[in-house]
């Protein structure tokens, strides 16, 4: 059974996900006492990876059309561009969505990223400051 966190702007909520369906193990607020609230829940439950599933407003989406490219030229283009939107924040996600038909048939690319780091950085510290593992970060819209 895997672990959820679901975060949006007002609280996370801890889901325990089976193969067919999901349970709520807790909501928490997004100030000191729902991360306590949260530390006490997640403290001395088994130590698997859990997932982040994101949902806030602060996510921007930025559609792009590059160079088509291959095997690792292709990851440092994505990353380097990907740096160059988006350079205030690590939360970041390249996709490529399709080819142009015409020309050189170049790719375009989605781009995602979390712009404001504040939401997901103090689960991240909770979570490291427990040991547990995480399995991502994902983005509810993607």
């Amino acid at each position: 059974m895997g672990r959820i966190l679901y975060l949006t702007s007002q609280s996370i909520t801890l889901f325990y996900a089976g193969r067919r369906d999901a349970s709520v193990a807790g909501r928490f607020t997004l100030d000191e006492t729902g991360y306590l609230q949260l530390r006490e829940t997640l403290v001395g439950q088994d130590t698997s990876p859990i997932s982040i599933l994101v949902d806030l407003i602060e996510e921007e989406f930025r559609e792009e059309i590059l160079p088509h490219t291959y095997g690792r030229d292709r990851t440092r283009l994505l990353n380097r561009h990907a740096g160059k939107l988006f350079r205030s924040t690590p939360f970041r996600h390249s996709r490529i969505v399709g080819r142009l038909k015409d020309g050189r048939r170049d790719s375009r690319v989605l781009f995602s990223a979390l712009t404001n780091r504040d939401n997901v950085e103090p689960l991240l510290d909770l979570l490291n400051e427990l040991r547990i593992p995480l399995a991502g970060i994902y983005s509810l819209p993607l």
